[in-house]
């Protein structure tokens, strides 16, 4: 897809995954207006300062961004089970995607992505904690959207992205982290098998499917489609960190069930014809050599720096 001129409206773009998004649409020449709750300098986007939960605000992001195509994501990921976070989730993630689905019908916008997770449970599976439930609930109204009133939605089902910029918190930093300080990562769900996309391959699947023909109404996976569990990813990030110590098991219990999921690569190659690219060797390399370059040592083993993370 030919991006120049193209005007965009990114929701979730001071995030992880929504500050690459922005800057390769801007990259690629595409006029990109960013939204943010709080206020935020001029940048080479625009931004609007909008709580989608307000059904007005959404809709005068979508006034002033004038898009084409909307990527919407804005997310509140956190998969604990704190009944605190039903309410909050649910604004975040369901109400504010039916806000901003309502606004871009209202202004006949071109293409609507919405992120959709993994987490979501199959159809006549129970949701394991409020998120994966909020993420559920916001597909639906994107399905609803698209067959009721004609809204060209198409759900981009994202797994478990990492790379330069993720949160501190996540637990690929956590671990290096860990690891390049000589303390033994907890790990409280070892055996859990999840699917790791590197970001670049994430950010290209995204673009590929905004451009991609026939797929409106569609979810499209954008995953890796290979599973490693957490205790083989710490391993691994161990031996690139030249760590001396090893992960542990933590004390505490891991948070209730946990869903399992592998993206269809080959589904999501034959609709839009994206394939991932970064292998999680690769990637996780790509990881270390990024918190290198943040430390200013590229000349020292990552075993032996210490490293602030963003």
């Amino acid at each position: 897809m030919r991006w120049s001129g193209v005007r965009v409206l990114v929701t979730g773009a001071s995030g992880f995954l929504g500050t690459h998004l922005a800057a390769a649409l801007r990259a690629a020449g595409a006029v990109v207006t960013a939204t943010s709750r709080s206020a935020r300098a001029p940048a080479e986007v625009a931004w609007v300062q909008a709580d989608l939960t307000d059904p007005a605000q959404a809709r005068r992001a979508l006034a002033d961004a004038a898009p084409a195509i909307v990527f919407h994501l804005s997310s509140l990921a956190d998969g604990h089970l704190d009944p605190g976070l039903i309410g909050a989730t649910f604004a975040a993630e369901t109400v504010a995607t039916v806000n901003l689905l309502d606004a871009a019908r209202a202004h006949g916008v071109g293409r609507v992505i919405l992120a959709a997770s993994f987490e979501m449970p199959d159809p006549g599976q129970a949701p394991t904690s409020p998120y994966a439930a909020a993420k559920a609930a916001s597909h639906v109204y994107g399905q609803l959207f698209h067959a009721v009133y004609g809204l060209p939605v198409t759900q981009a089902r994202i797994f478990m992205a990492y790379g330069p910029g993720q949160p501190d918190a996540k637990l690929i930093p956590t671990i290096t982290r860990d690891f390049l300080a000589g303390v033994a990562p907890r790990l409280a769900s070892p055996q859990r098998s999840l699917d790791w996309i590197y970001i670049d391959d994430v950010i290209e699947g995204l673009l590929a499917l905004a451009g991609a023909p026939g797929v409106e109404g569609r979810t499209v996976d954008i995953g890796s489609g290979v599973l490693t569990t957490i205790a083989d990813l710490a391993a691994h990030i161990g031996r690139l960190c030249g760590a001396k110590v090893v992960a542990q098991v933590a004390a505490e219990a891991a948070r209730g069930a946990e869903r399992v999921a592998m993206a269809d690569v080959a589904a999501t190659r034959a609709l839009i014809g994206w394939q991932p690219r970064v292998a999680l060797d690769a990637g996780l390399s790509r990881w270390l050599d990024h918190c290198r370059e943040r430390a200013g040592h590229n000349d020292i083993p990552a075993a032996n720096i210490g490293i602030r993370y963003p």
